[in-house]
């Protein structure tokens, strides 16, 4: 952290203080720890300051070993479930990864058996009935699902 070693003399409140340390947090561009302790290329630890050629110090599309932001549609976050999960991709502007988005929630999907995506995993019926179960050894939570399923549906 980059926090001066004495606080401006005159300071007489907790506001005025409080005041006075946010400043430095907002004035930091990256904090990479104390100088003895700080391993980037990009950052400046004593000033918390980038580099001069550096345009970031952090994040996944932050490319460490140049300090540049990744070009556009370099991948940031890895798909989770290849039907209802979409992959995020740099933009080019920002050294974090986008938001993590997918299919709408009640898209069709297949895994298995028909299934639902629901926050980027395709969802069946014998999966959610199997989580429900989870306490259970699997073998017998299968059982109980199938034996579940039929008693609601007579």
């Amino acid at each position: 952290m980059c926090l001066p070693e004495q606080v401006e003399p005159g300071l007489s409140g907790k506001t005025e203080y409080n005041f006075y340390i946010l400043k430095y947090f907002i004035e930091e561009e990256c904090d990479c720890g104390q100088p003895e302790y700080c391993l980037s290329n990009c950052c400046d630890p004593t000033t918390c300051k980038l580099y001069s050629n550096a345009t970031c110090a952090t994040g996944s599309c932050c490319d460490l070993e140049t300090c540049t932001v990744r070009p556009i549609s370099y991948p940031c976050r890895s798909v989770q479930d290849s039907q209802c999960d979409l992959p995020e991709t740099c933009d080019g502007d920002s050294e974090w990864c986008p938001v993590d988005t997918y299919k709408h929630d009640g898209t069709e999907c297949t895994n298995i058996e028909q299934g639902y995506c629901y926050e980027g995993k395709c969802n069946t019926h014998s999966s959610q009935c199997q989580l429900i179960w989870v306490w259970r050894m699997e073998q017998r939570s299968q059982m109980i699902c199938v034996t579940k399923t039929a008693t609601i549906s007579v």
